[in-house]
């Protein structure tokens, strides 16, 4: 009987020690009041929980800072950088905030948030962001703060107490960290309810802390360098690190460095119209882009913001404009000369006492722009007549041009050496143009009526040689010396078979450079040449 009531005695006190969970055991201490959710009691002192949860978390759960929270909370696996975790989806960062935010707020990836907040526009690199006003960053503190002091500017601060106890407490947006206390703000992650408790100055609308990527002083994921650069980053300043050129204000990242904009960096910038040329940069070149003709180079145009060659000129077409580049000579019998021209020339021959002598008329033309090489396809002598009366008159020429390459002025001084007929005569001529007026012709009656009619000169109408100069004009352009611009003449010398000399009796009379008649300048001989240019003639 005894043995029975001991054995209900133990077990009595063993269930009570079970039930009892040991509260009372001895050297056991209690946390009064009890600790909250995330915290555990440590002799009697309640302490944040670890970062691992117990008991584990469930499947929809995940475990922050020792606390099991659902996992719409975070984003697995993590959004990028343009996307925003919305209930555990990655969702575009929004642009614009409905409905409109109020005056003293901005819109963040869609959310209105308190101005203060954040700093506008954004702090720099050395800077931090402190109730919307950006304050130099504490780089070091020397010698380094101690485990209950914050480094702020440079100066350990003391931090109260309760900022040390490993307790959240005050207004403290968590553990010894945000409130409006000397607190520290808090590191990201940590729980906020407003931007002001935060390092970055940022809130999550889920409320921890994070930091704006692109002003956080640091390089981020898609930064090339800290706070800049990327996509979504502003454009980094020069000497600052780079990827590719939009990663730089100046547009230019060479050798991973951003440089400065120049009129050699390969890239069209500054205010160039192509690549490194036009604008203030050293001219453009052929077919390069252009905004006015000064953006080319010499010799080229601006023609639909284009630079290119000027339509090369297939046209000479030049007067006489001296009254020293229209002469004519002859020379009698008994060897004496004589040279005369200027205002009139004369074509044929001319009475020397009881013989006729032949004239030789040359007309100098100058500034003829034909390029050296040119294939010559027209060229053509025109001029007005002076003298109506002379033209029953028949004229029997040949026709030449001197062989020089730029040909001088005639000398009316000199009669040994200035004379037309002593210059030296291309071997291409026009032999035996026959002028010969034929009022009354008809098709029928006369070869080339038309032509003999246009031989009864009229001094109002400008009269047009009817032979092609171009093998006189190919020669002399085909001299080694010769070069646009220079000066070429036109030889017209007297031909009479003894068997027509009194055919060809007489002479007729051009305009020259005639400038004391009302005549005027503009009447003068010219010169009218049609040619392709090198290129094309190749």
């Amino acid at each position: 009987m005894r043995r029975v009531g001991w054995m209900v005695v133990f077990l009595a006190l063993v269930s009570w020690g079970c039930h009892n969970n040991g509260v009372d055991s001895p050297g056991e201490v209690i946390c009064e009041p009890a600790c909250a959710a995330n915290e555990v009691c440590r002799e009697g002192v309640c302490e944040p929980k670890p970062l691992a949860c117990e008991p584990a978390c469930g499947a929809n759960e995940v475990c922050r800072e020792g606390v099991c929270e659902p996992k719409p909370l975070v984003c697995e696996p993590a959004c990028g950088a343009n996307e925003v975790c919305r209930e555990g989806v990655c969702e575009p960062k929004s642009v614009v905030c409905e409905p409109a935010c109020a005056a003293n707020e901005v819109c963040r990836e869609g959310v209105c948030e308190p101005k203060s907040v954040i700093c506008e526009p954004a702090c720099g690199a050395n800077e931090v962001c402190r109730e919307g006003v950006c304050e130099p960053k504490s780089v070091v503190c020397e010698p380094a703060c101690g485990a209950n002091e914050e480094c702020r500017e440079g100066t350990c601060v003391a931090l109260p107490a309760s900022c040390t106890n490993r307790i959240q407490d005050e207004d403290e947006s968590d553990v010894d960290c945000g409130g409006s206390s000397d607190c520290p703000r808090c590191i990201d992650g940590k729980k906020c309810t407003l931007g002001s408790d935060c390092v970055g100055g940022i809130c999550h609308e889920k409320g921890w802390c994070e930091s704006l990527p692109c002003a956080n002083g640091k390089q981020d994921v898609g930064e090339s360098d800290v706070d800049c650069g990327g996509l979504f980053c502003d454009a980094c300043v020069i000497g600052k690190r780079c990827n590719v050129d939009r990663d730089c204000q100046s547009g230019v990242c060479d050798e991973g460095i951003c440089q400065a904009q120049s009129c050699t960096d390969g890239r069209r910038n500054q205010d160039e119209t192509d690549i490194d040329c036009g604008g203030s940069c050293p001219k453009c070149g052929l077919t390069e882009t252009c905004l006015v003709e000064s953006d080319c180079a010499e010799g080229l145009l601006c023609i639909a913001n284009i630079c290119v060659l000027p339509e090369p000129e297939t046209t000479a077409d030049v007067r006489v404009v001296n009254a020293y580049d229209v002469a004519y000579s002859y020379t009698f019998g008994f060897g004496g000369s004589m040279i005369n021209g200027g205002e009139t020339f004369h074509l044929g021959r001319s009475l020397q006492g009881s013989s006729y002598v032949g004239i030789t008329a040359a007309l100098r033309f100058t500034n003829v722009q034909i390029p050296r090489g040119a294939t010559i396809t027209s060229a053509y002598v025109y001029w007005y007549p002076h003298n109506e009366v002379d033209s029953s008159i028949r004229l029997h020429q040949n026709i030449y041009a001197e062989k020089a390459a730029n040909s001088m002025p005639f000398n009316f001084s000199n009669y040994d050496s200035g004379r037309p007929d002593q210059r030296t005569r291309t071997s291409a001529s026009v032999m035996e143009w026959i002028v010969r007026c034929n009022a009354s012709c008809t098709e029928a009656t006369e070869y080339d009526c038309p032509q003999r009619k246009a031989d009864c000169w009229n001094r109002s109408i400008e009269y047009k040689v009817p032979k092609d100069l171009k093998a006189l004009v190919q020669e002399v352009i085909n001299l080694p010396d010769w070069a646009p611009g220079n000066a070429m003449s036109i030889i017209f010398t007297n031909v009479t078979r003894s068997d027509d000399v009194a055919q060809y009796n007489g002479n007729r009379t051009v305009t020259g450079y005639d400038v004391s008649e009302a005549r005027g300048a503009h009447l003068a001989p010219r010169l009218a040449v049609e040619f392709e240019p090198l290129a094309a003639a190749k």
